[in-house]
């Protein structure tokens, strides 16, 4: 994510994190291209995944205990993968509500696991989008739309990325949907 922004990654695809229908893993998945070239990585983000399957408590302490020590202002789950379980997904609220001063942001395809948009308000969810597929509706949460040439639900006042996270922040900030142009 660059300077300043720390991310937190488990292993991505249908045998990690992602769940088994997401539309990126067979159409140009880039966690898939990257960690094709990067298996240091790979195993780094399995043994992550591993480690909350585990011990969802001991993971919860040892995350919070490095938020509490690092203070990030600005905090990313899952530039790789995506949110497991129900239970991390209440424990990235706990987390959210005991660092009040960090700003958490999570894109997700786990549109069933999220519910009403009930969540901290330092916890940004954005429900990722990809052409023909994700659920729309007024559930309080913004989107992060990919842009393939053919989606055309992306409302008009979306924010297209600048590629800029450092600089940029409106994924975190805005209420706004994102979209993001295909590579």
């Amino acid at each position: 994510m660059g300077d300043g922004i720390p991310s937190l990654n488990f292993e991505p695809g249908p045998d990690g994190s992602c769940p088994a229908n997401a539309p990126c893993w067979n159409d140009g998945c880039s966690a898939r291209r990257v960690l094709r070239l990067r298996p240091r990585s790979r195993r780094r983000y399995a043994e992550n995944l591993e480690f909350w399957r585990s011990g969802a408590k001991a993971f919860e302490a040892s995350l919070s205990g490095w938020i509490g020590w690092r203070a990030p202002e600005r905090f990313r789950y899952f530039a790789f993968g995506d949110i497991p379980d129900k239970a991390f997904l209440a424990a990235m609220a706990t987390i959210a509500i005991r660092f009040s001063k960090t700003k958490f942001l999570v894109f997700t395809k786990r549109h069933d696991m999220v519910g009403r948009n009930t969540y901290p308000e330092n916890l940004r969810i954005r429900l990722s989008m990809w052409p023909r597929w994700g659920r729309i509706g007024d559930d309080g949460y913004a989107r992060a739309w990919l842009q393939d040439g053919t989606e055309t639900r992306i409302p008009e006042n979306a924010i297209e990325c600048s590629k800029k996270c450092v600089d940029c922040f409106a994924c975190w900030d805005s209420d706004r949907d994102v979209w993001f142009p295909k590579r």
